[in-house]
């Protein structure tokens, strides 16, 4: 969980969880053992996407699952895309019969 506080556009969010996104995804080693992180960042804006901690969160969830569904290593803002969905899977159409 990051908050960035004082805001001015999505753009400036998507710029900074990029950044993010690189350093928590650059190759490490121990010893001998190198490895690579796969790390995926879903985003959620205050107050356009929801105005408590509950709902932002959740919103970030469904945004970070659909970047870890394109591949991981990804950046996604929350969507109305990703609350269709989500409503979809927790609440799935019955079967036609």
């Amino acid at each position: 969980l990051v908050a960035i506080p004082n805001v001015v556009d999505q753009a400036e969010v998507g710029a900074t969880a990029a950044r993010m996104l690189t350093e928590i995804n650059a190759p490490m080693a121990t010893g001998a053992t190198h490895f690579e992180p796969v790390c995926s960042l879903g985003v959620a804006l205050f107050p356009v996407d929801g105005h408590d901690f509950a709902t932002l969160i959740d919103k970030a969830d469904a945004a970070m699952r659909r970047a870890h569904v394109a591949g991981g290593k990804e950046v996604m803002m929350f969507s109305k895309h990703d609350e269709a969905m989500r409503d979809m899977l927790r609440n799935p159409p019955s079967p036609i019969g």
